[in-house]
Order: structure tokens, then C-alpha cells, then sequence
């Protein structure tokens, strides 16, 4: 049975005749197939949308599982047949719902062979296009709207989608969020009481230096013994994770920069007896944190909404994350005023399937590469790496295009690629060293900004 008219005319509101004229953002393979249960399923790009058996009550299970009281707004990625949108709007029939898609193939189809005229009778039904997709998700509010992203739309959709490496970094965020939130939110509520200085003290003061931003990828093993002569000549700033790794070598760093909720950073940072300043993220492990006994730098992030509020009230900046510890590093040392950032140990790839530095409290081996992607290295093989260290990696791409004023480097000879930080070996950056004077101001600055705000 053909429902496009009636379909038409019960969304005459959302004006679904203009809708479907638009051109897809990219076309999908996509093909309907009968169910057990008599009901269409859908396959595109191979992967199967729904259950083959029972596609609608896979969809309604799995928005059931996305309900959340708190919720104002909905925002559901992928229309399909309608299945996921036709059980939300029973669940919420009163929310506010805007329904993702780019392919008006395969909205055209739904429209054709599903009655949808319940869903899209509705006043409460929006549907957002690639067009102004943007638009949306950089205006919703995380604290009172809900992104639904089904697992097997996401996996559908081209490697080469425009939309899949802002969706996977959306789900990525999501995932964390819901995952650690009460914890991030506990920690918050601590360390807001325990920080010795904001971060916005420090921005601009290291105007015309130098940093090495040390991370621990497994190039930090082969190029450990260069950073120990750049003490004093570059402001050396060390994520967590590699911070041992550089101290059983004797390398000091100027500071640290931490941002893991959990316990495991307690277990990163106790028994190194490090005194230096450590910067942390307001929702960072607050135990970790407490345990430190040099200065504590407070970072407030954007995106998070207690951070948001806090700084709202007290004028304070925020910093940017992109995701990941040494991408949060990264715009700190930019903000500071450094004209040249050095990557050290930022592989954002596993050569030899090693995800880590020997010696780094992240080390693992990686036992399978069903789920890996390649890139190119700087070397010029193809590497291994995942899709979060992918998304890390365009973070600074885009990151380093919007700051011509600084010139970047990149030691990680097996690492992934980065547009706009070319790679140099360390021992060519020691070379460049040699008629540089030592500067011991780094330390002094930090305890001049310390004595004037404490």
C-alpha cells in the first residue's frame, strides 16, 4: 500500500513537499526487506537499520531506553521508515522533537511505503536537513535537550559522510557524559573549593616562548632523551598519563595538565611525590586533585553547563576540550601566548598496535584491528589508529588553522599525519636550541603570577 499523499497532506505544516525536493547530502545504498513479522526493515550500506525479525519493537526498545524525565527537547539523527520518531512521539507525545536527515531518497521511500500520519500530524515534529543541521546542534542545550544517536545508523552511514565524524564525536561526548556525569558532577562541587588560582592568570603571559606539549604515544619512548635538554629553553607541558613516564627519566615538566574523572587519575598521580602546578578541569578526579600538594590552576570548560554558570557570574573565560586531555593542553598553551607548540608523543595513531609510551599509566596493547582506520604517518606508511584519535587529530588541524600565529611541530615520526604541524626530528630541535640562551623565567613567572593572586 502507497502512502505518499496521505503522508503529504498530514505534514502539509512542515512543508515535506519542499523537503523532499532538496538534493541529498550523500546518497545511500538502501534497500527494504520484509520482517518476520511482515513489517519493512531497512538495510543501508549493508547494515541493517532495524531487527529483521521485529523492527518495531527493536525501535521502541530502544527509545524506551532513552527516555529521561529532565528532558525538554529531543534530537533524533537518522529518520529511516520512521520507526525510532513513531516511538518516541508515543513516549512524548508533548517534547519538542527535530528529526535529522540528509538523505531525501530514503525519507522519500518512508514517506511512499509507511503510514506515517501520526508522527507527522504532530505540531511538536521538526525535520532538519544537512542545510541547517549545524545550526541546530550548535544551539541546543545539553543541561535540558536529549541527542538520540542509534548505534546502527551511525555504523550505516559512508566512511566518507560528511556527517559521520561530527555524529561520532557527538555519541563519543554523549556516551562519556552519561557514563561519568554524577562523577563529574561530585568532582565539581569539590574542586571548585579547593583550587589556589583560575587559569585566566596565565593567558598572554608567556607571550613569544616556546612549549613542548608531551603526551603519551608511543614516539615519547624514542625522543624522551631530547626533552631533558629542552628544560629551560621550552616551557614543557606534560599530560597526566605521561608524567611518570618522565619523571623516572628525569625530565621536570613546568606543569601538568589532568582532565579524567575517575580514580584511575589518583592512580596516575600518587607516589611521584611532583610538586608543580597542576591544571585540572573543574569535573577532573577531585581525590587526585586534593592529593596534590604544589599549586592547583583551575580550567573552566565549555560545553559543560556548571562550568558555564560558575563562570558566567565571575567573568572568567572558558577553555575548549576537543575531547581529549592533550587537545584540552593544546588550547591552554595557545592562550598563554606561546608562538611555537612542539608535539612530543602525540602519535594519535598505534604504530606496531602499541596505543601507548613503556612506562605511561595508559599503556596497552591493542589485540585487534576489526574497529581501526588508517591514515597516513608521517613517515609516509599507513598507521592504525581509532576513531576518537581520528577526530582528536582534525580537532588540532582545525585548531592550528585558526592560529597562523603559531608555528607547530611534530616529533612522532611513526604518528599519524597533522595537517599544519609538519614533522621534525627532536634531535634537529635540539640543534636549533644550541645558540638559545636558557630561560629560567618559566617557573619565576608562574610564581609571580602565583604570589600576585593567591
Amino acid at each position: 500500500m502507497k502512502f505518499w499523499e496521505e503522508n503529504l497532506q498530514a505534514g502539509r505544516h512542515l512543508c515535506l513537499d519542499t523537503l523532499v525536493k532538496q538534493s541529498s547530502l550523500v546518497e545511500s545504498e538502501s534497500t527494504l526487506e520484509i520482517s518476520k513479522i511482515g513489517a519493512y526493515t531497512l538495510k543501508v550500506n549493508g547494515h541493517y537499520i532495524y531487527s529483521k525479525y521485529d523492527p518495531i519493537k527493536d525501535a521502541k526498545k530502544f527509545i524506551e531506553s532513552q527516555i529521561e524525565d529532565n528532558v525538554k527537547e529531543y534530537y533524533l539523527f537518522g529518520f529511516g521508515l520512521g520507526y525510532h520518531a513513531l516511538a518516541l512521539i508515543a513516549l512524548e507525545p508533548d517534547k519538542p522533537i527535530y528529526i535529522v536527515e540528509s538523505d531525501m531518497n530514503m525519507l522519500r521511500m518512508a514517506l511512499d511505503r509507511i503510514d506515517l500520519r501520526k508522527l507527522l500530524s504532530r505540531s511538536n515534529i521538526k525535520f532538519i536537513t544537512h542545510q541547517n543541521l549545524h545550526e541546530y546542534i550548535h544551539s541546543y542545550d545539553d543541561s535540558t535537550s536529549k541527542l538520540i544517536i542509534p548505534g546502527a545508523w551511525l555504523n550505516a552511514l559512508s566512511k566518507d559522510h560528511p556527517l559521520k565524524e561530527l555524529l561520532q564525536d557527538i555519541k563519543m561526548k554523549k556516551i562519556t557524559y552519561e557514563r561519568f556525569s554524577q562523577r563529574m558532577k561530585e568532582n565539581f562541587q569539590h574542586n571548585i573549593k579547593q583550587y589556589d588560582l583560575d587559569f585566566d592568570v596565565f593567558i598572554e603571559k608567556f607571550s613569544g616562548l616556546k612549549a613542548v606539549l608531551v603526551s603519551a604515544g608511543p614516539s615519547l619512548e624514542d625522543n624522551i632523551g631530547y626533552l631533558k635538554q629542552l628544560k629551560d629553553r621550552y616551557f614543557i607541558f606534560s599530560v597526566g598519563s605521561a608524567l611518570r613516564v618522565l619523571l623516572n627519566s628525569g625530565v621536570i615538566p613546568n606543569a601538568v595538565i589532568v582532565t579524567d574523572p575517575q580514580d584511575a587519575l589518583f592512580d596516575q598521580l600518587s607516589g611521584l611525590n611532583w610538586m608543580g602546578p597542576l591544571v585540572f578541569l573543574p569535573t577532573a578526579n577531585s581525590r587526585a586533585v586534593e592529593a596534590h600538594k604544589g599549586l592547583k590552576v583551575i580550567a573552566f570548560q565549555n560545553g559543560y553547563l556548571l562550568s558555564e554558570k560558575y563562570v558566567r557570574s565571575r567573568n572568567l573565560s572558558l577553555v575548549e576540550t576537543g575531547g581529549s586531555v592533550a587537545t584540552t593542553g593544546l588550547d591552554l598553551l595557545i592562550r598563554m601566548g606561546f608562538t611555537e607548540i612542539v608535539f612530543f608523543g602525540q602519535d594519535l595513531a598505534m604504530p606496531n598496535m602499541q596505543s601507548h609510551a613503556e612506562g605511561s599509566n595508559s599503556k596497552s596493547k591493542i589485540v585487534t584491528d576489526l574497529n581501526l582506520i588508517e591514515v597516513i604517518a608521517n613517515d609516509g606508511t599507513v598507521v592504525k589508529t581509532k576513531n576518537n584519535l581520528n577526530l582528536y587529530r582534525k580537532w588540532i588541524e582545525k585548531k592550528i588553522k585558526e592560529t597562523p600565529m603559531v608555528a607547530y611541530k611534530n616529533t612522532a615520526y611513526q604518528g599519524a599525519k597533522i595537517t599544519g604541524a609538519p614533522y621534525v626530528a627532536a634531535e634537529d630541535i635540539i640543534q636549533e636550541t644550541n645558540n638559545m640562551e636558557k630561560i629560567t623565567l618559566f617557573d619565576d613567572i608562574i610564581t609571580s603570577i602565583g604570589k600576585k593572586n593567591l
